[in-house]
């Protein structure tokens, strides 16, 4: 299994990776070639769909970056962090919260994203 720490370091290098060729060539090494991700907003499939994504939210958010906010939590095939969405200025915009299950090379199978802090019981 791949180093779980640089995965999730290149999983942010591709969000923040402006160059198309540059940035597809991180997709491919962060995620299995059929993986999925969904959160609030999107539901996407394969690297062309990743790829679209992230293209997409760069276009609407120029300047805006992501960084990891959290530990990694691990046990069986499963990770999450913690992640904060920033302006140009560094001013947090938005925050929240990736589970991911891992192929068997350690790549990303598939990615649940949640934005905002878990809701209060009660």
């Amino acid at each position: 299994m791949s180093d779980i720490a640089e995965v999730v370091a290149n999983y942010f290098e591709m969000w923040n990776e402006s160059n198309p060729q540059r940035r597809r060539a991180v997709i491919e090494k962060v995620w299995s070639r059929d993986a999925s991700s969904v959160d609030p907003l999107n539901a996407v499939s394969g690297w062309d769909g990743i790829d679209d994504m992230v293209a997409g939210l760069q276009s609407t958010y120029p300047g805006h970056r992501f960084r990891q906010s959290s530990e990694i939590d691990e046990h069986h095939d499963r990770i999450r962090f913690a992640w904060e969405f920033t302006d140009a200025d560094g001013a947090v915009q938005l925050a929240g919260l990736d589970v991911v299950r891992l192929d068997d090379d350690g790549r990303f199978a598939d990615l649940t994203g949640f934005f905002g802090a878990t809701p209060a019981s009660g």
